[in-house]
Formats: structure tokens, sequence, C-alpha cells
């Protein structure tokens, strides 16, 4: 959050630069949506700065937050990102989410081990 929005400064700058590449219709939408504190993330994604800006309550403040944080667990956590798919690993072998059992690539020699915590990844292997 620092990083991105250090102060009101910096997120106003954050916000005008959005501005001119949204438009006004849309700017207008995300102000208004922020700014009564309706949770609307699919709006607020397409411009968090002018979002946090508009939401000048704390309440406002808190639902625009949550809101982004839900969207980007979604989109980063929950999803695989796009051109790579979820996979598991537990020392040997490899179980990619969403392929067929008999395409696996499974090699069950029970010598290794990978942590819980490390146990899903992207996989971002590619076949020609």
């Amino acid at each position: 959050h620092a990083a991105l929005a250090a102060d009101d400064a910096a997120l106003g700058a954050r916000a005008a630069v959005a501005e001119r590449a949204l438009g006004a219709a849309l700017s207008a939408r995300v102000t208004a949506a922020a700014a009564a504190g309706r949770r609307d993330a699919a709006l607020f994604v397409q411009a968090p700065a002018i979002a946090l800006r508009a939401a000048r309550s704390e309440r406002a403040r808190g639902v625009v937050e949550e809101a982004l944080i839900a969207q980007a667990r979604t989109e980063l956590h929950e999803s695989p990102v796009p051109g790579s798919r979820w996979a598991r690993g537990g020392g040997c072998g490899v179980h990619i989410e969403g392929v067929p059992d008999d395409q696996q690539m499974m090699v069950a020699c029970g010598m290794g081990h990978v942590p819980e915590r490390s146990g899903r990844f992207l996989y971002w292997y590619t076949e020609d």
C-alpha cells in the first residue's frame, strides 16, 4: 500500500493518470460507487486509485479496500494466472489441476518431500 498510495498526493497523482486513460464516464461511475460505499469489485479493479480517492469516509474506504482485496484474491490466488495452471507436488511427480489422470506426469518414487505450504504452485511449462 505504501508503495502505491503512500499519501494523498501519491494517490491523487495515480487517480489523475487513471482518469486520463479511462475517460470521464467510467471515472464518474467509479467515483460515484466508491463515494456511496457500494461494493462493486468489478468496477473498482478498473480504477483502484480513483475508487480509493473517492472513498472519503472510513466506512466507504473499508468497503472499497475489501472489494479490491477480494477481487485480487480471486484473480491472483484462487485462479491460475493466464497461461498457467495450478499444480500440486509432493516431491515425486506433479499433479496438474484440470488435466485428466491419464495425461499426468507422475513419478511415484516416494523419496521426495515438499512442505505443505509449497505443495501448490503455478505450472508454467508448455508443450510444442
